[in-house]
């Protein structure tokens, strides 16, 4: 029995509190009638995610912050869960999400998480860096800078669009040479459950997903309005090609990230050790 029309128990509650003041990383979306964006377009739909930077309403932010305050004690149901959002019971899967999206189908998902670091940095800048550890976001081609990008805002959420992230840049490697299909439902769905199940994170961490969120609870409900509180958002900026690497006009500044840089640290030295496995550094080539 929910506790209230808006949460499902105090605990609830509280998440939702300590929500109400974060901000959100918000989704783009992209101009099918840009020239500039060609290229772009061409990749994004070979690899089957066109309609995640086309299908798009506002927002609203009070009503995305109860999803994920309500999020920690949804009850499981076949893939997925169901969350209660203001009085109904809202579906919420990886499958749904590959429905809502027009996601085609897949065989089997692409392991690629598993890609060379360094041949996908050779790849990304067209041959200008071939090391991870040289790697910086100034050398990636135009076209790949907006794909960055977007995996930035749309795919896997990051507030630092300039710092170059592993998973972020084998993402878009992906999208150039899977055109199979993949599993972008469990990707999403995956990253919006943790979210929900660590919601006592610094304020500073900004909430993912916020359009996506909307667009699966409008997909089966239309959900009471609280007059009050229910304002809308725009719709998401349009995507640009830009001259700052890794950044399009309006994204907005990250300040130095102890973690990010720590992270860094870390896939340097993951990087390091897997040369140092395959005889990379000829005096120091394994016997």
């Amino acid at each position: 029995m929910p506790l209230t029309p808006k949460f499902i128990s105090m605990a609830a509650t509280e998440r939702y509190l300590g929500l109400r003041g974060r901000k959100f990383i918000n989704q783009q979306r992209l101009d099918l009638l840009d020239e500039k964006l060609a290229d772009v377009r061409k990749i994004v739909t070979d690899a089957g995610l066109i309609h995640t930077l086309i299908e798009f309403d506002a927002y609203q932010p009070n009503v995305v912050r109860e999803f994920i305050a309500n999020l920690h004690e949804a009850e499981e149901r076949d893939d997925g869960v169901v969350v209660y959002v203001r009085g109904s019971l809202i579906d919420f899967s990886p499958s749904l999400i590959n429905s809502l999206y027009c996601i085609p189908g897949f065989e089997e998902d692409p392991n690629w998480m598993e890609e060379d670091i360094d041949k996908v940095c050779g790849f990304l800048t067209n041959g200008q860096i071939n090391r991870w550890e040289n790697m910086s976001s100034k050398y990636l081609t135009k076209t790949n800078q907006v794909l960055y990008m977007l995996v930035c805002s749309n795919w896997i959420p990051s507030m630092n669009y300039t710092s170059m992230n592993q998973k972020h840049l084998k993402f878009v490697y992906m999208l150039h040479h899977h055109e199979g299909g993949f599993d972008f439902g469990k990707l999403v769905y995956d990253q919006i459950i943790a979210m929900g199940e660590n919601t006592k994170t610094k304020r500073t961490r900004r909430i993912m997903f916020p359009t996506l969120i909307q667009q699966a609870i409008h997909f089966q409900r239309i959900i009471p309005s609280d007059t009050r509180n229910d304002e809308f958002t725009g719709l998401p900026k349009l995507v640009v090609k830009d001259i700052k690497a890794g950044r399009g006009t309006g994204a907005d500044s990250s300040t130095a990230s102890l973690e990010e840089d720590i992270n860094r640290t870390i896939e340097s030295l993951k990087a390091i050790r897997i040369r140092l496995r395959r005889g990379e550094y000829a005096p120091y080539a394994q016997t």
